[in-house]
């Protein structure tokens, strides 16, 4: 409620508190897990949340986890890191059918909508698609391992593993690194916008950017000692 000052548990409900990302859509927050839901679901801006991984079916002894949630005005995306790669949901997530892509690697980390096109990413690099995921194509210009993607002030900006955070002036044909504040090669795990700043959650805990990426602070009072920070949103001012 303060922006990062401090922070706080909300933990009610979720079969595993190892929470991997957070999506904020149709008066709704949901996160991403690896307990044998999958997906919860919160309508209470997160004081209690319920399953909402129908179709994932995620056995019992699995190590399917939900690594990323993404929506457009037709469909919500859920990324894993199974064999079954991408799923998909036409009803707010109640239900969920499973896709596949052409990556190399089934892990994937990031699924996120950015100027009507969905891009996803993983180890390898970065797919995208433009037809809600019926059919993909490579994305050349990001030859590191994509953890995030959003576009902000008239920029691409991608989160990388343990190689920082890069910044595109031309669409994704070209990348330069914008991570100036941070601790070296840092793991990125998810990037949002909250008004005019960039917010980074990071394995150094959580940063932010009031310049267009071009430099960076941290947000870490009251996160513990290991602060490694898997995702972050927030709401507006």
């Amino acid at each position: 409620s303060d922006f990062g000052d401090t922070w706080q548990e909300m933990n009610n409900g979720l079969a595993n508190e190892r929470v991997y990302c957070f999506l904020k859509y149709n008066n709704a927050i949901y996160c991403g897990d690896n307990g044998p839901n999958g997906i919860h679901k919160s309508t209470d801006n997160g004081s209690t949340w319920l399953p909402s991984g129908s179709g994932l079916n995620i056995p019992a002894y699995s190590s399917l986890l939900v690594r990323s949630i993404a929506a457009n005005s037709d469909y919500m995306f859920a990324g894993t890191n199974s064999e079954r790669g991408i799923f998909r949901s036409s009803d707010s997530g109640a239900t969920w059918q499973v896709l596949h892509s052409i990556m190399d690697s089934t892990i994937v980390i990031d699924v996120s909508t950015v100027d009507s096109l969905l891009f996803a990413g993983n180890y390898a690099g970065m797919i995208r698609s433009a037809d809600n995921c019926a059919t993909w194509t490579i994305f050349p210009g990001f030859q590191n391992s994509l953890k995030s993607i959003i576009s902000f002030g008239g920029y691409y900006f991608g989160g990388s593993f343990r190689q920082g955070l890069f910044k595109s002036s031309d669409g994704g044909m070209s990348w330069s690194r914008s991570d100036t504040g941070m601790a070296p090669l840092i793991d990125i795990t998810k990037l949002i916008v909250r008004g005019t700043d960039l917010l980074a959650s990071t394995e150094d805990g959580i940063y932010i950017s009031s310049d267009t990426g071009n430099t960076w602070n941290n947000l870490n009072t009251g996160l513990p000692v290991s602060r490694s920070a898997q995702s972050i949103a927030a709401k507006s001012d």
